[in-house]
């Protein structure tokens, strides 16, 4: 089994784990307000690792647009709930997640994953190439997805360093599932963009941490 072919069991498998994270963190006891951003952060994943699978396997140029608008709209929510669940288990009042700050962080990119409704997609990512081939929009929207997952990871940081006198083994944890992501996204930009994402795996494995360490362990 090539190094290919093991990358899609895992997106298969992390969009059956977050499906199966977003279920169970939706049937959950803990309050509303702490479930709903790990529900929809492990549902931006599903979509993610789905769409990903999706692109590399659609038949016709359609498809590979379809697969790449469910993609990038998990890639977009995925920017919000990681800030959002990082803010709700650090709980700094400065930085709370208001419904207008979400709005402020995610309009950038929505904005990016509206372009593949139009005739403009290749300013962001040609819509039905395959292997991508990116515009001129696609590195900035990168760096603001890696601004704002180092961003959720300062609070996991924050939240893990509140339980770190009771239990220093989930400090480490909780800081190592926030930095999943981005080691996924750097092994992606060191063996090259022409191949399978490995992020979203790396992203799953963070909502199951994050799901089992913010709801289970009472980050309130």
């Amino acid at each position: 089994m090539d190094f290919s072919m093991l990358a899609e069991v895992g997106l298969v498998t992390t969009t059956a784990i977050c499906i199966g994270v977003a279920l169970d963190t939706a049937r959950a006891t803990a309050a509303r307000r702490r479930r709903l951003p790990v529900v929809l952060l492990a549902i931006a994943v599903a979509a993610w690792s789905a769409g990903e699978f999706m692109v590399w396997h659609a038949a016709s140029p359609e498809g590979v647009l379809l697969a790449r608008r469910i993609l990038y709209a998990g890639t977009g929510t995925l920017g919000v709930t990681w800030i959002w669940a990082a803010a709700d288990a650090a709980q700094v009042r400065r930085f709370h997640a208001t419904p207008l700050r979400l709005a402020v962080i995610g309009a950038p990119l929505v904005a990016a994953w509206l372009l593949f409704f139009s005739d403009r997609s290749s300013l962001f990512i040609h819509g039905s190439s395959r292997p991508p081939v990116f515009g001129p929009l696609f590195w900035p929207y990168v760096g603001y997805l890696w601004a704002l997952t180092i961003a959720g990871f300062a609070g996991f940081v924050v939240a893990a360093r509140r339980l770190g006198k009771a239990d220093p083994i989930r400090v480490v944890i909780i800081a190592v599932g926030g930095s999943l992501p981005i080691l996924g996204n750097f092994t992606m930009l060191l063996t090259g963009a022409d191949g399978v994402d490995l992020t979203p795996i790396g992203a799953g494995m963070s909502a199951v941490l994050i799901r089992l360490f913010v709801i289970d362990a009472g980050l309130d």
